[in-house]
């Protein structure tokens, strides 16, 4: 099985890179020779992280942590990790969040970014995984503190379009026509609707009062314009629904 075969390779590079690890006095390194370790040691910790997400995330799916006697799947891994629990618990997920963002979990694979950059792009792009390729392109280009910055500005966008969508939502719930007559005799109608199916509506109306205008402008026969979206609102009435051009 090809678990097998990582996990040789992992416990052959872990002994490997004890023993090379074990005769290197960093006090003595060259500057430049420093500046290389880092970055392959970072290139190398942000893979490992990236993996460690993923698996990290099926075991935690599979309930081993119930088998071992942890009370949480964060619990269980805070223990394995040696994190506190509230950085298992952003870890789970991150690696969550990754499943639905193919960019960012390839770019993790290659250690392209490390895993604080991933927590950050990948909490942000979940609203909207259609700026994956900006947040990654933040992360290459810039600081930290400016993939931060991008990434709040794409979590205000996802969370003003999330706004948006409940508002819709409540309005859709709120929609009533009311009818009534007042002490004058004088008949009401109150229509509470979307605002883009009462533009639709109304537009049809103007038309039809627009229409009924031209040619009651001869003196003696012009109302009011409230009186000629009375007057065309009747009209529709009387016409099939499909005319008003608002349909469900």
């Amino acid at each position: 099985m090809k678990v097998l075969v990582v996990l040789d390779l992992l416990a052959g590079f872990e002994v490997q890179f004890a023993e090379a690890v074990a005769g290197l006095d960093v006090d003595c390194l060259h500057g430049d020779d420093a500046l290389r370790l880092v970055r392959a040691v970072s290139r190398v910790e942000a893979r490992l992280a990236s993996l460690r997400l993923a698996v990290a995330k099926r075991a935690a799916d599979s309930g081993v942590w119930r088998r071992a006697g942890f009370r949480s799947a964060e619990q269980w891994l805070s223990s394995e990790t040696g994190v506190p629990v509230s950085s298992a618990r952003r870890s789970l997920r991150t690696a969550g969040q990754l499943q639905g963002l193919a960019d960012v979990a390839e770019q993790g694979r290659r250690g392209a970014v490390s895993e604080r950059q991933l927590e950050r792009i990948a909490d942000a792009a979940a609203g909207r995984p259609e700026r994956q390729k900006d947040l990654l392109h933040a992360a290459e280009e810039g600081s930290f503190a400016g993939l931060v910055s991008e990434a709040d500005r794409v979590k205000a966008e996802a969370q003003a379009e999330e706004q948006r969508r409940r508002q819709h939502r409540r309005n859709l719930d709120q929609r009533h026509v009311r009818r009534w007559t007042d002490s004058g005799g004088a008949g009401h109608v109150e229509l509470v609707d979307t605002v883009d199916r009462c533009a639709r509506l109304f537009a049809a109306i103007q038309a039809r009062a627009d229409a009924a205008f031209r040619p009651a402008r001869r003196p003696g026969q012009r109302q009011s314009h409230g009186g000629y979206l009375a007057h065309a609102s009747g009209v529709l009435a009387e016409r099939p629904a499909a005319a008003t051009g608002c349909h469900g």
